[in-house]
């Protein structure tokens, strides 16, 4: 026996023979199309029954609550990895499988590129004598927006292609040492993620209002991005489960003690975006300085008002309350429900930031005539404001990512069946 094969890893089917490791041939084929073509399917009608302008800005609230769960995907396996986690062997792949998406997400941003001059028309062509954006220029112009686009997705696809490829590698020679130089990327790796996604928060969201600025608005973003990846997670795991594959029936991977801990993961990042968002407000509350403000007086008209205390009560306040249980993670029902509550209430999230710059004054009521009639009101005013496709480009987009990761998902086994801490995986048990 070569030394090699002594420090291989034990492979799966000496750890735990019963456990399911690969798709069966053709099955979720089915699934995967209709998933695709009803996504495709959404974001088409909406286009046809919007068009222009409204599509736009609707297709940028679904692109980016969902590129939001692709960069969570990728964060949490490059995390995994730096840390050396033991528990999330299992979970790890359908991680992988979903950032594998970002190639896919790059294709999708096409119709942000082409709608550009729609949605950043105020900084693409700016009015005269506008100083504030004379002063950004070196940033604020269409070429070097272009430039960063291609870096950013590089940079993701590259993090992403590689971690996946490399994961999969082990499960063919059960090597060790790749988990090592895995970790050791991943340090360098979530320092460039980092960086790339605030700055695309504050070109593709911030920029809508060029005069706005928040120097804590990518970690808003990711924060968002991150709670609805576990949410996402959650959900699609289950529903293999109930397809037989990784949890749910004997014989299978990820048990009650895995999505106690998604679950716990859920709660934190929820928590960690109402105080990422709660600092922003509090210190531009604070300052009271008019370019700051002005943001939050925009969204004091329209309905908006309504929908941020909307966000207040159902962005923190009930999940905080419901997923604080450990009984509520711990069962499969409960915690379903609060993981599809919560990425509805992504999609509104999404909408707050981005549809109210759609107007930028144009139905506005006058500057300081606050809303009247209270949140009824001021939600039936929400109500009228939006359309279906403000939903319907988040919903078809969802399901083309969901069709895209079980393409994924059949492609490789799924769970990394030679990982060196696959065995501390499946005996994971929370205290």
């Amino acid at each position: 026996m070569t030394a090699h094969a002594h420090q291989s890893a034990l492979s799966l089917q000496q750890l735990a023979p019963n456990l399911v490791v690969k798709v069966r041939e053709g099955d979720l084929a089915k699934a995967q199309l209709a998933l695709l073509a009803i996504g495709a399917g959404l974001v088409g009608a909406a286009w046809l029954a919007v068009g222009g302008k409204s599509f736009y800005f609707a297709y940028l609230v679904g692109y980016m609550g969902v590129l939001g769960i692709c960069l969570g995907a990728l964060f949490f396996t490059m995390v995994q990895h730096i840390t050396r986690a033991g528990w999330s062997v299992v979970v790890r792949r359908i991680a992988e499988n979903i950032a594998g998406a970002l190639p896919a997400m790059a294709l999708l941003f096409i119709p942000v590129l082409v709608g550009s001059h729609d949605l950043y028309h105020h900084w693409m062509e700016p009015k005269p004598g506008d100083e504030v954006l004379a002063g950004k220029s070196a940033w604020l112009n269409s070429t070097f927006f272009f430039v960063r686009a291609a870096i950013y997705f590089a940079i993701w696809i590259g993090l992403a292609a590689f971690f996946r490829s490399q994961s999969i590698k082990q499960d063919e020679t059960g090597d060790p040492a790749i988990s090592l130089r895995l970790s050791r990327v991943a340090a360098p790796g979530l320092l460039l993620f980092a960086l790339s996604t605030t700055f695309a928060a504050f070109d593709w969201i911030m920029s809508l209002d060029p005069h706005w600025f928040s120097t804590i608005f990518g970690i808003t973003y990711f924060s968002g991005g991150v709670m609805a990846f576990f949410a996402f997670t959650i959900l699609l795991t289950r529903w293999l489960g109930s397809r037989g594959y990784l949890a749910g029936a004997s014989g299978n991977a990820m048990s009650t003690e895995h999505f106690h801990d998604l679950g716990k993961l859920l709660f934190a990042f929820m928590v960690f975006w109402t105080y990422t968002n709660f600092s922003q407000y509090m210190l531009i509350w604070y300052a009271n300085l008019p370019e700051e403000t002005a943001w939050y007086e925009h969204r004091a008209h329209n309905g908006w008002s309504a929908i941020g205390t909307l966000l207040i009560a159902g962005h923190f306040f009930f999940p905080f309350a419901f997923l604080m249980s450990r009984h509520v993670k711990r069962n499969p029902l409960g915690l379903a429900f609060g993981a599809t509550f919560m990425l509805i209430i992504h999609c509104i999230d999404m909408q707050y930031l981005i549809l109210p710059n759609m107007g930028h004054g144009e139905h506005a009521a006058p500057a300081g005539e606050a809303a009247h009639g209270g949140f009824g009101h001021a939600f039936g005013e929400y109500l009228h404001t939006i359309g279906w496709a403000d939903f319907g480009c988040y919903v078809g987009l969802l399901s083309l990512l969901v069709g895209i990761a079980l393409m994924n998902v059949r492609r490789a086994n799924l769970v990394p069946v030679r990982d060196p801490r696959l065995a501390e995986s499946l005996r994971f048990q929370n205290i």
